[in-house]
């Protein structure tokens, strides 16, 4: 099974946090529930987000968030409820940042958990090069990584159901322009 559920921004606050809630986590939790209760056989992927974390230590990820209803709080909850509930059931979090509709920005950079922040140039940067420029607002701060596209995600996505590396771990995902289109390379400690 493969949740990407996400809320659809209104930009009314009140609204945007009960939606979020109710889409991101809840809506997420009950997806969980009815896995386990069906016995499901083979993984779980949850599509959950870049910078999930990035809330807990930092001024300006708390200020995005609040902005967006509190949606990185909901899935970063999502992402906990699942840890503790699959017990009997395996799991994959795929962890992308803002998604392109279709123009690949280069091939895919699989990361472990909290491998791209966004709050240190460097550390985003380690082992990868200079910069780069690419449409990527969510991590433009850091100029280390570029958006993928739906597709990209969706095809680490199908290829987590079985993989036996993304077996009750976080992977995030990322493009970059020197990695070769339609290839993807394993980055950081997120080794198979």
């Amino acid at each position: 099974m493969i949740c990407a559920a996400g809320f659809a921004p209104t930009y009314v606050p009140s609204d945007d946090r009960r939606l979020a809630e109710a889409v991101d986590y809840l809506g997420t939790r009950a997806l969980v529930a009815a896995a386990e209760g069906a016995s499901l056989r083979g993984r779980f992927v949850l599509v959950s987000s870049l910078g999930v974390n990035a809330t807990a230590s930092s001024a300006s990820a708390r200020l995005l968030d609040s902005s967006l209803g509190n949606v990185l709080a909901q899935k970063l909850a999502a992402e906990a409820y699942l840890r503790r509930r699959g017990g009997s059931l395996d799991w994959c979090i795929v962890r992308p940042g803002l998604l392109l509709k279709d123009r690949e920005q280069g091939g895919l950079l699989l990361g472990p958990e909290d491998r791209w922040t966004g709050a240190d140039a460097d550390a985003d940067r380690e082992g990868l090069g200079p910069p780069v420029k690419c449409q990527s607002p969510f991590l433009a701060s850091s100029g280390a990584v570029c958006a993928a596209t739906r597709r990209q995600v969706a095809s680490v996505c199908v290829e987590a159901l079985e993989g036996a590396r993304y077996s009750r771990r976080v992977v995030e995902v990322v493009a970059r322009p020197e990695v070769p289109s339609g290839q993807a390379r394993l980055v950081g400690t997120y080794t198979e």
